[in-house]
């Protein structure tokens, strides 16, 4: 089996890519004061990744970001003469993660609408061999079976009469008979 290629941004793998944005953020983070609103970074790396179809990829890079935010707020030093976390600190994180949630959101509709108008035109494709199928029917050119939906193939009288019930009783036409059997008098033969 091939191996799947890697995509790449800027000569570096994608894979690589989003946690190494989330480490310097965080380290950003940690360094600047604690009500600088940082955490809006974190939707770099979601940006970043945005044709990645794998909605698993995103919720791992939002879990991360979470996680990061909140440890932030329990390693970061307080405000001089704060008591506890200040309540404009609180709300640049949680604005923040909201963001990030709602640029998530929107994108997963997005590539669930893409998803549901692919499988709506492969159904309206399969709908179109079916029918293209009922005008002509698959015929074997030597043995003269017919093709079924399940690709199994069915001889010529089974088929008909799986699909019309009726039965078949075998004769020769008398233009075979002629070709076949030439000594043997045919109905149309004059005598």
């Amino acid at each position: 089996m091939p191996a799947r290629p890697t995509s790449r941004l800027w000569g570096i793998p994608k894979a690589l890519l989003g946690p190494t944005c989330m480490a310097l953020i965080f380290l950003l983070d940690l360094v600047t004061p604690l009500g600088t609103n940082v955490p809006l970074l974190y939707l770099v790396p979601v940006l970043l990744l945005h044709d990645e179809r794998q909605v698993g990829v995103w919720l791992a890079h939002f879990v991360v970001a979470v996680s990061l935010t909140v440890t932030v707020l329990f390693v970061s030093p307080l405000p001089p003469n704060a008591v506890a976390i200040p309540h404009d600190v609180l709300f640049n994180r949680v604005s923040s993660m909201l963001v990030l949630a709602l640029f998530l959101f929107r994108r997963y509709k997005e590539l669930s609408a893409r998803s549901l108008l692919s499988e709506m035109q492969r159904e309206r494709e399969a709908a179109l061999v079916r029918a293209l199928e009922r005008e002509h029917v698959p015929i074997c050119a030597w043995c003269k079976k017919i093709r079924q939906a399940d690709d199994s193939w069915l001889p010529l009288e089974s088929h008909y009469h799986a699909t019309t019930g009726e039965k078949f009783t075998h004769a020769i036409c008398p233009s075979c008979s002629d070709t076949m059997l030439p000594d043997t008098p045919s109905a149309t033969s004059s005598a």
